[in-house]
């Protein structure tokens, strides 16, 4: 997952920063700032974008997230604060996030 938008890449930081601190007790890490694995970093973002989509729009839960920049400036209209967000729905959708299969 890449931010590409100038403008949304200060929030893409401090989500990814607010999804790593979630992700510690999702994925039962014990050192908050070491390097994840890439399996396990995959899971942080893009779990943790579907869980703030289901947050921000329930509708679309089942979707994947189109556009990253409209999700966070949705959620930020929502939130006052990134802290407010709920955490239980993005903790859940980080442990469950499956990413792609291997080919074989």
């Amino acid at each position: 997952m890449r931010c590409t938008s100038e403008v949304a890449h200060p929030d893409c930081a401090e989500l990814l920063e607010l999804l790593h601190r979630y992700a510690r007790f999702a994925l039962h890490l014990s050192e908050a700032d070491a390097p994840l694995p890439h399996g396990k970093e995959i899971k942080v973002q893009g779990g943790g974008l579907l869980g703030l989509q289901q947050i921000v729009w329930p509708e679309r839960a089942d979707e994947g997230v189109d556009d990253i920049s409209v999700l966070l400036k949705s959620a930020g209209n929502r939130f006052c604060e990134w802290d407010e967000i709920p955490t239980a729905e993005i903790v859940r959708a980080i442990a469950t996030y499956q990413g792609r299969r291997k080919r074989s």
